[in-house]
């Protein structure tokens, strides 16, 4: 079935980070608040989840997978605090749909 999905590379920085029990209570969440930088939509706000601890080995890894890539990104390798990565730009690719699609 095609779709009409599109992949946008945007320029983002968080703003905010905390860190949280996962909804299953199986883990904790590194919460990020992002905002878009430059571009038609600067100032959008996004959120980006990081599950760095959970019970399931696998979901963890995946977490912390994406969280070397930021960590790379914004170029904060061993941080101690959350906030050491805020206002760092960063790339992300967004899967956009169009509304009502799905």
């Amino acid at each position: 079935m095609p779709t009409n999905t599109t992949t946008a590379n945007r320029t983002l920085e968080i703003v905010e980070s905390t860190y949280v029990p996962t909804p299953c209570g199986k883990g904790m969440i590194l919460r990020c608040l992002t905002q878009e930088i430059g571009g038609p939509d600067a100032g959008r706000l996004a959120k980006l989840d990081f599950t760095l601890e959970h019970a399931d080995q696998r979901i963890q890894e995946r977490g912390q997978r994406a969280f070397a890539a930021l960590r790379r990104a914004v170029g904060v390798l061993d941080p101690e605090d959350s906030e050491e990565l805020h206002w760092k730009e960063f790339r992300f690719p967004f899967s956009i749909e169009p509304r009502g699609a799905a």
